[in-house]
């Protein structure tokens, strides 16, 4: 039921994907892979990202070929 704070990452390869979730749980961080229109999605369900305290505002990044995902915490 916790659907906010989403951030679009896009790929190197131009595939587009829309993180999100949150809530008390601590566990509930998820991704989906957008289309190209940038408002669809291609996925049926959302794939869970595992984390650790995961609440909220979740961000995807790349830096020199490593994939970083930083959110805030409980």
């Amino acid at each position: 039921p916790w659907l906010f704070d989403p951030a679009c990452f896009v790929d190197d390869d131009g595939q587009a994907y829309l993180y999100f979730g949150g809530g008390p749980s601590g566990s509930n961080a998820r991704v989906v892979r957008l289309n190209d229109d940038m408002v669809s999605i291609q996925d049926t369900a959302a794939t869970t990202v595992p984390t650790t305290a995961f609440f909220e505002a979740s961000f995807m990044h790349k830096h020199e070929g490593k994939y970083y995902f930083s959110y805030s915490s409980d």
